[in-house]
């Protein structure tokens, strides 16, 4: 009896595995002499395009097949110089998904762009092609598109309404190093794709990006900002008198990101190998398990690096047991590497998509010639409130992890099997 006993009761823990259960990035010695070699090299800073850079930037156009590879100083920075370099009408609109990174939708403000958000599918996190359409304007000029948790939007739908109503995509696949879709890398069917190298990627730098494209008027664009003089190899005839100055920005990837990046890109098949083995064995053991269940993954996806693994938490079949209880048994039985999805929230409860201020962003100062920039608020996208509000996240396990697993899995069940007292503990559950 006591063995059955919530350890937040004051029974046994069923997790016990020493903290940190999960250390990602886990550097070891090929990652210490790639940053090693930079600095026995003497190479802290690069002219033009070369060294480990070049490298890296040769690697990711190799992995998705397109002619250009841009790196940056950080994904967000990408989708900045990605805006940009579209060349999208003064205060135009571009189609965002309510539910994903801020970065995706914030990083267009500085380019004077305006994110009109759409809903999302309730099954991936990713655009809904068909609300996306429902929600175009006519100052709707590009739609973003990201690949959440490395399960890839659907393209198909997706360029298809681009190229209907002639509009630019951008993919942001942040969390889809080495994702495919029938057999094809993300981040090639759009006109420009980013990749972010924060630490907690599946390809890693510390902090970094890469962008994409197949596009020479846009990898020349790109350049222009944030790539001055170092580039000239990517510029035109007709923009060569601004090569050498650039457009004020400074954006290159310091060359012990781009050893480090170059290193996990040789890494990827065997983190993709061992984390889609975990995440096996997860589905596996969550199977039947009552008010849990992982996202369906659609026939010929692969989700490559993961990013995170997520369950869908379904508060009615467990007797309306809220999701923070539930999460406060399984800290309390010792899973420490889980927590709600809600710590991803949909960006119409952001203030800055909320309200409009002349304070801080220039195009609330000026009247934009399309119209001051939509607002929204919470209750607009109920799909991707939902998504945020019933989903827990996990870390995509990359190191053998199966026991580890199992005992959060068996954590679950025992927080499942004892729901009734803790809901008698909160009478005000019950009106």
């Amino acid at each position: 009896m006591t063995q059955d006993r919530l350890a937040i009761h004051g029974g046994p823990k069923a997790v016990n595995f020493r903290e940190p259960q999960h250390r990602w990035p886990a550097p070891d010695a090929a990652d210490e002499e790639a940053v090693l070699g930079v600095l026995r090299r003497g190479e802290l800073s690069y002219h033009r395009r070369s060294g480990e850079v070049e490298a890296l930037e040769q690697a990711f156009a190799s992995l998705v097949g397109t002619r250009h590879a841009i790196s940056t100083h950080s994904g967000t920075g990408a989708l900045t110089a990605g805006y940009e370099a579209l060349g999208l009408s003064p205060g135009a609109g571009v189609m965002v998904p309510a539910y994903t990174h801020l970065a995706t939708a914030f990083s267009m403000l500085p380019a004077g762009l305006a994110p009109q958000l759409c809903d999302v599918e309730a099954e991936t996190g990713n655009v809904d092609p068909a609300d996306a359409e429902a929600r175009l304007t006519s100052r709707t000029e590009a739609i973003a598109v990201t690949h959440q948790y490395g399960h890839s939007a659907d393209m198909e739908k997706l360029c298809a309404l681009a190229r209907r109503r002639n509009l630019r995509v951008i993919e942001d696949c942040s969390h889809a190093h080495g994702a495919t879709r029938h057999g094809r890398h993300v981040g090639g069917d759009g006109d420009v794709a980013v990749f972010s190298l924060q630490a907690h990627k599946a390809v890693w730098g510390g902090e970094g990006g890469v962008l994409l494209t197949n596009s020479d008027r846009i990898a020349e664009q790109v350049c222009l900002r944030g790539h001055f003089r170092e580039r000239r190899e990517f510029t035109s005839p007709e923009l060569a008198d601004y090569a050498e100055s650039g457009l004020g920005h400074k954006s290159r990837l310091h060359p012990m990101a781009a050893a480090l990046a170059r290193v996990q890109l040789e890494k990827l098949p065997h983190v993709m190998a061992a984390r889609r083995a975990n995440h096996s064995h997860l589905a596996k053991r969550v199977a039947g398990l009552q008010g849990i269940r992982l996202p369906k993954t659609a026939p010929g996806i692969d989700r490559g690096g993961y990013f995170q693994f997520v369950l869908f938490y379904d508060s009615a079949a467990l007797d309306d047991l809220p999701l923070d209880v539930f999460l406060a048994a399984l800290r309390a039985e010792g899973c420490a590497e889980i927590r709600s999805g809600a710590i991803v929230r949909p960006l119409q409860s952001y203030a800055v998509l909320q309200r409009r201020d002349p304070r801080i962003l220039a195009q609330d100062r000026e009247m934009a010639p399309m119209g001051p920039r939509p607002l929204y608020r919470p209750g607009d996208f109920p799909v991707a409130e939902k998504f945020s509000a019933t989903t827990l996240l996990m870390p995509a396990f990359t190191a053998p992890s199966g026991p580890l697993i199992d005992s959060y899995v068996a954590a679950m069940e025992k927080v499942i099997n004892g729901r009734r007292l803790l809901l008698s503990e909160r009478p005000d559950l019950h009106g």
